[in-house]
């Protein structure tokens, strides 16, 4: 799926995504966005019965490059881009969000959580309407749990909350500064 964007509801008990539910094995999101809607998994209890939520895709298992969220996004494993990305080596790659985020497992700005040779590469979070659980639940700036590579990663020190903004390959990435950019 290139170049495409969306500006509807998605609603769903399983997967729900503001480009796809889920990106299979083999596939690519490319140049995609999402504005302007609200991604649930349940309507009625999204906190409670959805799986996965993202901005951009409920559950990632290859490539998204390039894409960007405003979406507000709501799940029990929820992120501003995805709410899962795991399997066979799959990548998130040049994407921002400015999404709110809410969930109860595990909650990201970019992703709920990245394992299993998953690779979230220069993205940025956002997220300063804010990233917000239950008390149980783990969150991060980039992701809420990770167990795989995170590599050059920032997140705005605007987003509410207390991170670890000490390295570009952590869990909350690192703060975004005037420092951060290049000019030539």
């Amino acid at each position: 799926v290139r170049n495409c964007y969306s500006c509807a509801q998605v609603t769903s008990p399983d997967c729900a995504g503001g480009i796809a539910a889920k990106n299979e094995s083999g596939g690519t999101i490319e140049n995609c966005y999402t504005k302007k809607i609200e991604t649930k998994s349940d309507a009625f209890t999204p906190t409670i019965d959805a799986k996965y939520s993202g901005g951009i895709v409920g559950y990632n298992h290859s490539i998204i490059t390039n894409c960007y969220s405003s979406v507000d996004v709501v799940g029990k494993n929820a992120g501003g881009i995805v709410g899962a990305s795991s399997g066979n080596a799959p990548s998130i790659t040049y994407c921002y969000t400015t999404s709110k985020v809410t969930g109860s497992d595990f909650i990201g700005g970019i992703a709920g959580f990245n394992m299993n040779s998953s690779t979230i590469e220069h993205c940025l979070a956002l997220n300063i309407s804010g990233i917000e659980n239950n008390a149980d639940a783990s969150k991060g700036r980039i992701t809420g749990y990770n167990n795989s590579t995170l590599n050059s990663n920032f997140a705005s020190p605007l987003i509410e909350g207390e991170w670890d903004a000490t390295t570009l390959n952590g869990e909350d990435g690192q703060d975004l500064t005037s420092d951060n950019f290049t000019t030539g």
